[in-house]
């Protein structure tokens, strides 16, 4: 009779948290998003029309470049970026010449299709590779700039970066998951800081070269509208992610503690997913509070017997929507600083630079940007994560250490102190 008693519970068990995971799926019928894979993906495009492939191929060859070329100095132990190792900087001139690799790069610019395949579990494999190449992309289009300044070609060097930053910008446009997204994102903010580096040092660029700024940082103001889907694709990711650590416990006795823990992972980023439309200032809270819910050391597999699922969403909530809204609060700040650079003008008022309004609203509080006047130049800044105004704090200190307390740009190279 025992064993029946416990049978039926068992079953109870079963049905009820399949119940209920199938709920905690269906919840994203609220906001109007599918739940659908391939849907969410986009249609698959044939490999000569998608623009992934290409620019992987380019990638690659600029990875095996990069290799190569550390390889000639590991002797030395030196594993800089290329391009900051001045005396070597000469030998990207073979890159920049390498007919098949600029014709791959200007192959890639013009095409619009873009499909990137299921990437490997990210939880077993680490970062997809594609994203480490292309990494080593940027850092060889950021060097060959740098090579291209150093000989006086300010306006090449800028239109390399340009459309350096346009490929990352297209791509991630495309991509599904929130770290990829992520990843292509601080690549290309990279390449701005390079752009910024020549203005800093007195480099004038012709007025075309910073409409073309102007225009590709308007097209990049699109990044925070992708938080939405891609939070939405990363349930099924992190399902899948929380499924691939288990072993034993995916035998068939412990379904039920599984579909539990899936449920937990489904409903803790449906309420990720509900405050993307929201301002900043209003979901902070709620946002920390997702975190706590996921953190500490018990919730790792490699201290649990059974593994939960809410380590494997990790304590990134908000870090990944404070990651975007200070991408999205330094692209606002280098558009007004293009802008007054674009004038020779670092006095002007913000209202005569023809920015849309929206250019001038600080992400993270809803409010204006600031501009602090200082005797070298003005400083444009966001308040940051913690909302609180700290007079334009924008640069580290090294005595003693301290991290920037707001988010912006300065048209001049910081003191060292």
């Amino acid at each position: 009779m025992s064993i029946v008693y416990l049978v039926l519970l068992y079953l109870i068990a079963w049905w009820r948290t399949s119940a209920s995971l199938e709920a905690a799926w269906r919840l994203i019928d609220e906001v109007g998003l599918p739940n659908d894979v391939v849907a969410l993906r986009g249609s698959k495009v044939p490999d000569d029309q998608n623009m992934a492939l290409v620019l992987d191929r380019a990638a690659r060859i600029a990875s095996d470049f990069e290799g190569k070329e550390i390889d000639e100095r590991v002797l030395r132990g030196d594993d800089r970026s290329l391009y900051d190792v001045p005396e070597r900087l000469p030998l990207i001139d073979e890159l920049i010449g390498d007919v098949e690799y600029e014709s791959l790069l200007k192959q890639a610019s013009i095409m619009n299709d873009y499909y990137r395949p299921s990437p490997p579990s990210v939880f077993r494999d680490g970062s997809p590779q594609y994203i480490q190449t292309r990494r080593s992309f940027e850092r060889i289009e950021r060097a060959a700039a740098r090579r291209l300044s150093t000989t006086g070609q300010f306006q090449a060097a800028a239109l390399r970066l340009l459309r350096t930053h346009a490929l990352f910008r297209r791509c991630l446009c495309h991509e599904p998951m929130l770290l990829e997204i992520l990843s292509n994102e601080a690549v290309c903010s990279l390449d701005v800081e390079e752009l910024l580096r020549m203005m800093r040092r007195g480099v004038r660029f012709s007025p075309a070269i910073h409409e073309a700024i102007e225009r590709e940082l308007a097209a990049t103001d699109e990044y925070p509208k992708l938080m939405l889907l891609s939070t939405h694709y990363d349930k099924f990711v992190l399902v899948e992610g929380y499924l691939d650590v288990l072993t034993w416990q995916r035998l068939f006795p412990f379904k039920p503690v599984i579909d539990s823990e899936c449920e937990f992972i489904v409903r803790l980023q449906h309420l990720r997913v509900r405050t993307c439309s929201k301002p900043f200032a209003d979901v902070r809270d709620e946002l920390k509070r997702m975190d706590v819910v996921t953190s500490g050391p018990g919730y790792h597999p490699d201290n649990n017997y059974f593994p939960r699922g809410r380590w494997i969403v990790g304590h990134f909530a908000l870090g990944a929507r404070t990651a975007l809204e200070r991408m999205s609060a330094l692209n606002h700040c280098v558009r007004i600083v293009n802008a007054l650079a674009r004038m020779h003008d670092v006095t002007a008022d913000v209202e005569s630079l023809g920015l849309p309004p929206e250019c001038l609203i600080d992400p993270f509080d809803g409010k204006r940007l600031r501009i602090k006047r200082t005797p070298r130049g003005p400083i444009v800044y966001s308040v940051g994560e913690d909302l609180v105004d700290d007079g334009g704090d924008i640069f580290w200190k090294t005595d003693p250490p301290a991290a920037p307390r707001d988010v912006g740009i300065a048209l001049f190279e910081q003191e060292v102190r």
